[in-house]
């Protein structure tokens, strides 16, 4: 497996390899995305490459999607030379996140570079321990982030419902949920129209939550309706740390035979 690159932060790492792996969507991999070696075949979700072409189209990133990046289905084992990979659906807190099982003649690998315990797809990560566990794993590969305390930002969406309660109805409220997470997005705009409060997205927002939810109502504030907003009611993202004891959990779940960090 040693001509595969997982997850790279520097051009440097995707040199002389036949395949790269994206699996989580960073700034990273739009500052990447220009410099793909044309020799490799570089992959990554559905979603990921979707709300790319997306920042790409409302963001003006200038981005050209080059030809070798390609699909990863989820589910569907893909046969690369002698590599074996299958990827399933996870959450890290933006969208459209995988694992992956890498598997040769000699090994059987699971890689979760980044994840959340707590976010809106809980199902998600239990379905995938549950299928690294069913493969009796050689090896566990997870990212340092994980067992650094590195903070994960995701939406309190208890904590926002008790602030709509104590606000009057039909009142202007804003947030500053990335564009990387527009299933948030629709979440506190579903949160807010079932409480009777007006949820005023910038243009940005709107334009990226509705590529994805065409069929929900979103609606655009003014440059003054939004900063009115803002002097009501913004609601920020609120930080999630795996615990030390989180991870072991994980840990004695899959039964891997070693646990790497990457």
């Amino acid at each position: 497996m040693k001509n595969i690159c997982l997850d790279p932060t520097d051009a440097s790492e995707m040199h002389e390899k036949d395949h790269v792996f994206f699996t989580h969507l960073t700034t990273e991999l739009i500052h990447l995305l220009p410099v793909l070696p044309e020799k490799c075949t570089a992959f990554t979700t559905q979603e990921i490459y979707k709300l790319l072409q997306k920042l790409n189209r409302y963001c003006e990133l200038g981005l050209d999607f080059p030809k070798n990046l390609k699909i990863l289905p989820y589910d569907y084992p893909l046969n690369l030379k002698n590599l074996r990979v299958t990827a399933k659906a996870s959450d890290d807190g933006w969208f459209g996140a995988c694992i992956l099982l890498l598997e040769d003649e000699n090994e059987k690998i699971g890689y979760a570079k980044r994840f959340v315990a707590h976010g809106l797809h809980k199902k998600r990560i239990k379905k995938w321990k549950q299928f690294f566990r069913d493969q009796a794993l050689s090896s566990l590969i997870l990212g340092k982030d994980l067992i650094e305390n590195k903070d994960s930002l995701l939406p309190d969406f208890k904590k926002i419902a008790k602030e709509l309660e104590n606000l009057e109805e039909g009142a202007a409220v804003s947030t500053n949920f990335s564009l990387y997470d527009p299933e948030s997005l629709a979440k506190l705009n579903d949160l807010c129209q079932k409480t009777g409060h007006r949820l005023l997205l910038t243009p940005l927002q709107a334009n990226i939550a509705k590529s994805f939810f065409p069929f929900d109502d979103f609606e655009t504030g003014t440059d003054g309706d939004v900063l009115i907003a803002d002097l009501r009611q913004t609601f920020d993202v609120v930080c999630e740390t795996q615990s030390p004891s989180e991870i072991d959990d994980l840990i004695k779940i899959i039964v891997p035979r070693e646990v790497r960090y990457c």
